[in-house]
């Protein structure tokens, strides 16, 4: 049996939320899409790289990202 998680939308950032559920449910589905699945630790993973990159472009904390 699957425990659900439910955290309020103010009680912490997106990142941090992604952190936890990478730490404690790395091989949960993160994402489905299609034939894609997508654990919580590979989510994390890319959303660090994308972070990584927009770093390199000069973006910084606190700065607002159009995705």
């Amino acid at each position: 049996m699957s425990k659900e998680v439910v955290f309020q939308q103010d009680e912490m950032p997106l990142g941090d939320l992604l952190d936890r559920a990478a730490a404690n449910y790395p091989e949960r589905e993160a994402i489905v899409y299609k034939n894609r699945r997508i654990d919580y630790a590979e989510f994390k993973q890319e959303a660090d790289q994308f972070a990584k990159g927009l770093m390199k472009l000069g973006i910084k904390k606190g700065d607002h990202v159009v995705m």
